[in-house]
């Protein structure tokens, strides 16, 4: 088992339209990271918020300048149209961070490989539009590449199983997919601890867990007192 944390950005207009991955970042427990922007997401239709907060956080590739692709989309317009200088490598270098559909499927196969690094654990903050823009990468759920999960776990959820306590700060740079999944892990290893501390301590007699106990003993010695009596007379 390898963990993963991740963030997804991504444009979202209700029940009738798919999510729209605009971007996607992961960070691997052994250090690895992976960024890529969809040059396929159709960025006009992103609400204002996004375009406001999400849209300004995304990279510029730097093999287009002679083509005038001097803002975020411009370069999105270029990749979109499969005309980035770098891509003659083929090799997809770190330089440009957009992709396309296949290549970023293709990216994350190799950055989450199951045989070289274990079966992937998920985490997300907030999870569930994450997971669905996860999962259409590679088709439906059940296209899902063996050995992934049909589900990535929730920080938010863990949070609230250690008595909701205040999050570490992000502080800068939110928005921006890598380093939100950054400071997902951030989150992660704070509550594990607490978590890891809570079980660490021992209970006392007012402890819900010990209640139980305790009365069912009370229960036991009252019927052996009451056997007693009867015996008794």
């Amino acid at each position: 088992m390898c963990r993963y944390w991740y963030d997804c950005e991504f444009v979202e207009r209700g029940p009738d339209y798919p999510i729209d991955l605009i971007s996607i970042g992961i960070v691997c427990e052994d250090g690895r990271e992976y960024y890529a922007q969809a040059s396929w997401c159709l960025m006009h239709r992103a609400n204002k918020w996004v375009q406001e907060n999400v849209l300004p956080q995304l990279k510029m590739c730097s093999g287009n300048s002679h083509l005038q692709a001097h803002t975020i989309t411009e370069s999105h317009a270029v990749h979109d149209m499969g005309k980035c200088d770098l891509y003659t490598s083929h090799n997809l270098p770190d330089e440009c961070p957009w992709r396309n559909h296949e290549q970023m499927a293709a990216d994350i196969l190799t950055f989450m490989n199951v045989e070289q690094y274990g079966k992937p654990e998920l985490w997300g903050y907030y999870s569930a539009y994450d997971h669905v823009a996860f999962c259409q990468l590679f088709g439906t759920m059940m296209d899902l590449p063996k050995g992934f999960p049909m589900y990535t776990r929730d920080i938010k959820q863990l949070c609230d199983s250690v008595g909701n306590p205040k999050l570490p700060e992000q502080g800068k740079d939110e928005h921006n997919a890598l380093e939100d999944a950054k400071h997902n892990r951030v989150m992660y290893e704070f509550l594990a601890k607490l978590e890891q501390e809570k079980h660490a301590e021992p209970e006392d007699e007012s402890s819900p867990s010990v209640k139980p106990v305790l009365f069912r003993e009370t229960i036991r010695e009252m019927k052996a007192l009451l056997k007693w009596i009867e015996d008794k007379d």
